[in-house]
């Protein structure tokens, strides 16, 4: 096995199921991004089962570049000089990926033996996500 598939639009991290009254919920904004990314992988798996095996997982978050920043510091962050380091953190844009694709490019998330992932300045903002057998 060996997907990639991207979605389009600023990466949306997990976060902590929130409550209305008596009932939780998960936020509009993480289950629509949650539904992207599933029916992207889907259409990339093209009628496969879920993976039973180990798997390698890279996953990239693009941010566009700020409209306020020069010239010069636009060419620096699309070099790779400057990398995005505010909020929000890898690990819940990592974690949102990985609950999306459970139960639709693998089984369970515990399969995966080795996962990257990394966030970029880029000319528009994007998710891409590959999967490989280990």
């Amino acid at each position: 096995m060996n997907i990639i598939f991207s979605v389009p639009g600023r990466p949306v991290p997990w976060s902590r199921a929130q409550r209305n009254g008596g009932q939780y919920f998960t936020a509009p904004k993480a289950r629509a991004a949650m539904k992207a990314l599933a029916w992207a992988a889907k259409a990339e798996m093209k009628g496969a089962p879920p993976a039973t095996g180990p798997l390698k997982i890279t996953v990239g978050f693009m941010y566009e570049i700020p409209n306020s920043w020069d010239r010069f510091k636009r060419n620096e962050a699309l070099g790779g000089g400057i990398k995005p380091t505010g909020r929000p953190d890898i690990d819940n844009l990592g974690k949102l990926v990985l609950d999306a694709l459970k139960g639709v490019v693998f089984v369970d998330d515990a399969q995966l033996v080795s996962l990257r992932a990394g966030k970029h300045y880029g000319p528009s903002s994007i998710t891409v996500v590959e999967i490989e057998a280990a």
